[in-house]
């Protein structure tokens, strides 16, 4: 079973960046994301998407959510199958985000 890290970006603004896709085996992933700006908010967006589908509204968990200067988001206990994959954005390219995770094989 592969655990810890599955993966890290700070995208550039607004730009779309698959950070993590699964392969092996289904997982159960938690995502962060944290602005680093000392004192501008940033609009962030976070996607799980299914294998064979392409990012759209209908897979956004976060969706232009105004993340506080110095702020921290995380969502857990997010199962995905091989294939499926997670998608960032950063409205000003403050925000880092990372994939952590756990193997269920």
């Amino acid at each position: 079973m592969a655990s810890g890290l599955k993966g890290s970006t700070q995208p550039g603004a607004n730009t779309d960046t698959t950070i993590y896709t699964v392969s092996g085996s289904a997982c159960v992933v938690n995502i962060s994301a944290c602005n680093t700006h000392a004192s501008n908010a940033d609009p962030i967006e976070i996607y799980v998407v299914p294998s064979g589908s392409s990012k759209s509204i209908m897979h956004a968990i976060e969706k232009d959510v105004e993340l506080a200067a110095k702020g921290v988001i995380e969502r857990t206990g997010i199962v995905m199958g091989v294939g499926d994959f997670i998608v960032v954005n950063s409205g000003n390219a403050t925000t880092s985000f990372n994939v952590w995770g756990m193997d269920l094989n």
